[in-house]
């Protein structure tokens, strides 16, 4: 993270072109935008308790050379380019642990497991964001507490505003020597800067008027941090402490005592001046949903599965559409083919609606009238019988002929059998079937029998193979 230092801003007034914006809330009619508005939440917010600071918030906003600052409520925000949400320093945690190399280290899951045991809460509970590796091999992350942040961002992006980058009050803090702490004093606390990007946050409410016996008492989250970084051979060497309007003044003489460094008043804390660039630096919510994830507005969460189904649906009706293109190719290149040859055959023709209709029936009329005979007539199923007939001794007792089906009863000599009919009735060009094979019993009295007592039948049904 950039770090600057908390002087005063330059100025102090709305910016010119957002005034009625600001004092309105009505970004969207407004068409005039500032560079970058900074956006200071207070530990607190929301304040449930009074209904005067429900919701109110600080910001900075920066035009080109001009710089401002103003504070209400998040309706009340200038439209802007790009927008930075300045987290408190007391909901920033930063723990130092052990990660597995390479990509797999960086997941939010393998993130929550690496401080799930420091800090005994679930993993799904805070959201963690690699903040730098350190020399002895150690990782340091900054732990936020999930739901207040998806809170946050929910609550802005429902009035519009998708903050381009998470960061803290800590970058905000200018950059000291080596071992030089600093200390923010707030109402809900405050939280100390250990140097780098290391913080830890201060729980505890301050008293405003503070009474001369606790006025000597340093906060115990600071002289435990204190005693143990002595024991560990890393104590600091100076503490600086900014405090918040309203704060009384303790002891600095009995806190440099209980915490064994020099403890100097650094005055008031002043919300930093808008210098830092909303898409340069550490997002301490990267990979969090910047959109409302409720009401109509809670689509944006499936945007990535819609997007997907889309994409598919797509292309599976462009191929769809290229298939029936070049089927529709196709039969346009078969008829053309056909119509070509029907001119070749029949070139007298004029029209063609159907050649393939057009043909049959301009082939059966001009065989029809040379006299010529059809394969499916009468006379030419006959004649290719004949010889199968010859060769088995066959004699015809009943002819049937309709729309090109010959059925023919037919009697055999005495002790013919199907496997002696099959072979010798198989004649290319034709379809025979052979149905009802029998003997001929014996003549009663009176009974005027065709076939021979003792013969072989047989219907068989002959068509023009197709």
């Amino acid at each position: 993270m950039r770090q600057n230092g908390p002087p005063a801003l330059t100025a102090s007034t709305a910016p010119p072109q957002a005034t009625a914006v600001a004092r309105t809330g009505d970004r969207s009619a407004a068409t005039a935008r500032v560079d970058c508005v900074q956006i200071h939440l207070p530990h607190d917010w929301p304040d449930q308790t009074s209904n005067e600071r429900a919701g109110t918030v600080q910001w900075t906003w920066r035009n080109g050379l001009q710089t401002g600052g103003d504070s209400g409520r998040i309706e009340d925000l200038p439209r802007a380019r790009d927008y930075l949400l300045v987290v408190p320093g007391s909901r920033v945690l930063t723990l130092r642990a052990r990660l597995p190399a390479g990509r797999a280290g960086r997941q939010s899951n393998v993130l929550g497991n690496a401080v799930e045991e420091m800090l005994a809460v679930p993993p799904d509970a805070v959201w963690v964001t690699v903040l730098e590796a350190r020399a002895d091999g150690t990782t340091l992350l900054a732990v936020l507490d999930k739901a207040w942040l998806c809170a946050v961002l929910d609550t802005l992006a429902l009035q519009g505003v998708v903050p381009a980058r998470v960061t803290s009050e800590i970058e905000g803090l200018t950059p000291q020597g080596m071992g030089q702490w600093s200390m923010v004093r707030q109402a809900s606390g405050g939280f100390v800067h250990l140097g780098g990007l290391e913080s830890l946050p201060l729980d505890g409410a301050v008293q405003v008027d503070l009474p001369a016996q606790a006025a000597t008492e340093a906060p115990l989250a600071l002289q435990l941090l204190a005693t143990e970084r002595l024991a560990t051979g890393t104590p600091g060497q100076g503490l600086r402490v900014f405090s918040a309007s309203g704060l009384g003044t303790p002891d600095w003489a009995a806190w440099s005592e209980q915490l064994s460094m020099p403890v100097s008043d650094a005055g008031p804390w002043q919300t930093w001046p808008p210098g830092a660039r909303p898409r340069q630096g550490i997002d301490l919510g990267a990979g969090l949903n910047r959109r409302p994830r409720t009401g109509a507005k809670g689509l944006g969460a499936y945007r990535v599965p819609l997007a997907i189904a889309t994409g598919i649906l797509l292309t599976h009706l462009a191929l769809t559409a290229l298939d029936n293109w070049r089927m529709a190719r196709e039969i346009v290149s078969l008829r053309d083919g056909m119509e070509a040859r029907f001119r070749q055959m029949f070139p007298e023709t004029r029209a063609i609606a159907d050649p393939v209709l057009q043909m049959r029936r301009l082939h059966e009329a001009r065989a029809g009238g040379s006299g010529a005979s059809a394969p499916e007539d009468f006379l030419s199923l006959m004649g290719q019988l004949a010889n199968p007939m010859a060769a088995t001794g066959a004699r015809a007792s009943a002819v049937r002929f309709d729309a090109g089906i010959l059925v023919l009863e037919l009697a055999f000599p005495p002790g013919t059998t199907l496997e002696t009919i099959e072979p010798a009735f198989k004649v290319e060009g034709l379809r025979i079937t052979i149905e009802h094979v029998g003997a001929v019993p014996a003549p009663t009295a009176g009974a005027n029998a065709r076939p021979a007592a003792g013969s072989t039948t047989a219907t068989l049904r002959v068509a023009v193979a197709p």
